[in-house]
């Protein structure tokens, strides 16, 4: 395949791939008021537990002030707790809430609902397919990644 062409089919599905999440979230987002950004950390937390707001940030990809304030929010609605590490005061975790678990289980039993319902009708073979695409793509991804740090 012409380099030319791949960079450009890369670049465009990387696009199509982002915005189109971007858009499944924002539904769910709608339905609960938060943003894509807040599900996307509230979807963190719920998938690894705690988080210092440096390694957050770092997860995210988005600036430690950027961050904080978007956790402050969703500390004020109940979601998620920040506390000062007891032994170096700079050092701040955050995790969820019950209710922050409460909300993630449904917002989670809603994307496997929609996620088990798409996969229905696609072939296991097809999604086998989907799967090393993905894997595929992602592993070229890491080595771009890899090879800006040189």
């Amino acid at each position: 395949m012409d380099d030319q062409l791949f960079k450009k089919i890369l670049f465009d599905y990387t696009r199509n791939i982002g915005e189109n999440a971007n858009a499944f979230f924002q539904r769910i987002g709608t339905r609960y008021n938060l943003t894509v950004m807040q599900i996307r950390i509230l979807m963190e937390l719920y998938h690894n537990n705690t988080h210092t707001m440096g390694s957050l940030a770092s997860r995210m990809q988005i600036a430690g002030a950027n961050i904080s304030t978007i956790c402050k929010k969703m500390e004020q609605r109940g979601f998620v707790k920040r506390t000062r590490d007891s032994f170096d005061e700079r050092i701040v975790r955050i995790e969820l809430t019950e209710k922050g678990n409460l909300l993630m289980e449904e917002i989670n039993e809603m994307i496997d609902r929609v996620i088990m319902n798409a996969l229905a009708r696609e072939s296991v073979e097809s999604q086998k397919i989907i799967v090393e695409g993905l894997l595929k793509f992602n592993a070229l991804l890491e080595r771009i990644v890899e090879e800006q740090k040189k």
